[in-house]
């Protein structure tokens, strides 16, 4: 039995040439120009960003009372009456004042205080009691009466 070969003719090729009338030269030309024309063209305002919004300024906290300027205390000595207004004033300058008034020697007192308050109307000693109580001083007062002031005043700092 004969086999019967068959042979395929190759595949016609076809090349496909660029169109005569393409040139490339000329639309590349387009492009440049078209960038030329848009770069020389008269800027177009930018619109102008809103405005921030104006910040809040920063709240004014109050100065604690220590480091603003001590307001003298009003000191009334009334016959063997004593009574003392103070408003953040210096318990040092209360004191001298006192002593000035009275002859009151102060001893030990080493730091400062703001008071704040009224004490009084009341003996000297019982006055002082009431401005010193509860404060970060052990204080002790001596010599006086219920008529007389008394002579000293000793302070030490209470642990």
């Amino acid at each position: 039995m004969a086999l019967a070969q068959t042979t395929s003719a190759p595949a016609p090729t076809t090349t496909t040439k660029p169109a005569a009338s393409h040139k490339k030269h000329a639309h590349k030309h387009h492009r440049t120009t078209h960038r030329l024309a848009k770069a020389m063209a008269p800027a177009q305002p930018v619109p102008a960003a809103p405005p921030e919004p104006a910040k809040p300024a920063a709240p004014a906290w109050p100065i604690p009372p220590a480091q603003q300027s001590a307001e003298p205390a009003t000191i009334t000595l009334s016959g063997d009456q004593l009574t003392i207004v103070a408003k953040n004033s210096s318990l040092q300058a209360i004191l001298n004042t006192i002593s000035q008034q009275t002859g009151l020697k102060v001893t030990g007192l080493d730091g400062d205080m703001r008071i704040y308050g009224t004490y009084g109307p009341g003996t000297v000693s019982q006055t002082l009691n009431a401005l010193l109580q509860g404060s970060q001083y052990n204080y002790v007062l001596v010599g006086g009466d219920a008529t007389h002031p008394p002579k000293e005043l000793d302070f030490s700092l209470s642990h």
